[in-house]
């Protein structure tokens, strides 16, 4: 048995036709589309409030770290006890 597929040959040929059109500015390229996006001003505002937020908690880890390093870092223990009651269910 002898299968003959000429459709492929057909379609590549055509392919290839498209492709030389289209480098010689001949054939129709399709209008190239544009992604965008558009971010609204509530999400703007959120943004700035995060970045605002960041800013304080970088401040407040600086410090933190400069206490732990100087030696004057102190963990209140009643604060420590009212979450490990918290975790542990108590």
């Amino acid at each position: 048995m002898k299968i003959q597929d000429t459709n492929r040959l057909a379609q590549i040929a055509t392919y290839q036709q498209n492709g030389r059109l289209q480098r010689e500015g001949l054939g129709r390229a399709p209008q190239a589309q544009r992604d965008g996006v558009t971010i609204s001003p509530e999400a703007m505002q959120m943004a700035r409030v995060s970045q605002e937020t960041d800013v304080q908690r970088a401040e407040r880890i600086d410090s933190v770290k400069q206490a732990i390093q100087n030696g004057t870092y102190s963990v209140p223990s009643d604060a420590v006890a009212r979450k490990l009651l918290e975790a542990y269910g108590e």
